[in-house]
């Protein structure tokens, strides 16, 4: 791949995670992502350590920030080989997509 390519993809996961990291030396942006379920989760990782993104809200129910962010006009989520997030299937079979582009 190279500069201004398209990174992206479509997942359907039935159980466990699925990583989104570029190989060593490449960076992408993030601008779309996707989940069809409350289900869907996004850990993120970097040099400290992993990261579950998606936080209980107030009702003691799972805010889905993958579903919740469907609609973002403006995302832009930078990862790279050693900064990069993972969908997870929480409770049942998730569709997860996200694009963006090759930095």
């Amino acid at each position: 791949m190279a500069s201004g390519d398209i990174f992206s993809n479509m997942y359907f996961i039935t159980s466990g995670t699925v990583t989104v990291q570029p190989a060593a030396g490449v960076s992408a942006m993030i601008s779309f992502m996707g989940a069809n379920s409350d289900y869907g989760r996004l850990h993120g990782t970097n040099s400290s350590g992993n990261y579950d993104l998606s936080l209980p809200n107030t009702a003691g129910g799972n805010t889905n920030i993958v579903r919740n962010m469907e609609g973002s006009s403006n995302m832009k989520l930078f990862v790279t080989n050693t900064q990069y997030i993972s969908f997870v299937a929480a409770a049942s079979s998730v569709k997860f997509s996200y694009s963006g582009i090759e930095m």
